[in-house]
């Protein structure tokens, strides 16, 4: 490991633009899982100590070209916003003044933009969606993110890595039915989970219109990712909730100790930082909890199924789930369905979630508050919502 005192200071920089799990994905792969930190600055010293040196750092996957990019921009050093990750390299080599030959940065862009559509453009050209995440909560409650899978992107080039690892990958593509080219206004949205095993990766999905995709990379991102014009119609609106909320409650069903599997991937990655959960409880009488926080929130989720063993059973249909949008960007969804314990159904639950884009990912979708509403009661049939559930969807006030 070789860095001058200008590289370390500056690859400190760029790893701080990092979230905690996206640098906890980076020393599992730069240090073969070997080693393990417990904060932010731990894991920049960790990457930083067995990294070869400053280029072979930055050209990581990890290390998107927008990370880059916004490193400069916090330097004050202009730059294109369209200029690709090696050359981005050069520029901040050149500017720590690196000993680092032009040809060996002349690499391809891992990221190979010319397949993406930046967030600025994304309009009714719209293009690939996809979630892909990796949280795994062992019983030391330690995360633990899963193996790159290099062979995936080297035969689908054209999706762009992100933040994560491998995990659920939720992709909406556009395709002429004729001979399959991307085009304007035919939407395949999909869900497929990855799951791995001992031996390697293993895919399994869930189409949402009967058949999948015949070949999905893995991609590494932190949230349901979506390319489209924010202006949906009204079905596609519809689609885009039931699939979330199938999504959603599989998930959180998965840490469930009863289905003997290894939990989905499903963590703080979904929520915005400063998420929050409100959780209205109808039992004996009327109580309110807030758990404020991404990591507060998520391990709620996860706690409801694998210490409490709740499974959440959603009415996935017109009749149970309702989505909205405003203006803004936001979209609103209500779902509600039925809560059970081993064979016992203990009641309903009725949940809202508000959605909003995060432009730093390429518009992922992340949830930023949610309430959710549980009752025991004896359950007849499947729950339906109100006649008028507008009156339900009110964000919860800060």
């Amino acid at each position: 490991m070789v860095f001058s005192t200008s590289e370390t200071q500056g690859c400190k920089d760029i790893l701080n633009i990092l979230d905690f799990y996206e640098l906890l994905s980076l020393v599992e792969t730069v240090t073969k899982k070997k080693v393990k930190v417990t904060s932010k600055t731990e894991a920049i010293k960790a990457v930083i100590l067995c990294s070869e040196n400053a280029f072979q750092l930055l050209k990581r996957q990890k290390i998107r070209r927008d990370t880059l990019l916004q490193y400069l921009v916090n330097k004050e050093v202009a730059v294109a916003p369209t200029t690709d990750k090696s050359r981005l390299i050069q520029v901040i080599l050149q500017q720590w003044g690196s000993n680092i030959n032009e040809q060996d940065i002349k690499m391809k862009d891992e990221e190979d933009t010319s397949s993406s559509i930046p967030a600025s453009s994304a309009s009714s050209n719209s293009s690939q969606t996809s979630a892909s995440t990796t949280y795994q909560n062992d019983r030391h409650g330690s995360f633990e993110n899963r193996k790159e899978q290099e062979e995936h992107k080297q035969k689908l080039p054209e999706l762009r890595d992100q933040s994560l690892e491998k995990g659920v990958h939720v992709k909406t593509e556009i395709k002429q039915k004729t001979d399959g080219h991307l085009s304007k206004g035919q939407e395949n949205i999909l869900v497929q989970t990855f799951c791995d095993t001992e031996n390697g990766a293993k895919k399994n999905g869930t189409p949402v219109d009967g058949h999948l995709d015949e070949q999905c990379l893995t991609t590494p991102i932190s949230v349901i990712q979506s390319h489209c014009d924010s202006s949906l119609n009204k079905p596609e609106l519809q689609l885009l909730g039931e699939t979330f909320s199938k999504w959603f409650y599989e998930n959180v069903n998965s840490f469930n100790p009863a289905f003997e599997q290894k939990p989905a991937d499903f963590g703080p990655h979904h929520f915005w930082s400063d998420a929050f959960l409100l959780l209205i409880s109808h039992t004996t009488g009327i109580s309110e909890e807030r758990f404020e926080g991404a990591i507060l929130t998520a391990q709620r989720f996860v706690a409801f199924t694998k210490d409490e063993l709740l499974l959440f059973n959603p009415n996935i249909s017109p009749e149970g789930v309702l989505v909205k949008s405003d203006p803004y960007g936001m979209v609103m969804i209500l779902v509600c369905g039925t809560i059970h314990r081993d064979h016992s159904c203990l009641g309903i639950f009725q949940q809202l979630f508000a959605l909003i884009k995060d432009p730093r990912f390429e518009n992922n979708w992340k949830i930023k508050q949610t309430k959710l509403n549980v009752k025991t009661s004896s359950v007849a049939s499947m729950p339906k919502l109100d006649a008028n559930p507008e009156k339900q969807m009110e964000l919860v006030p800060k």
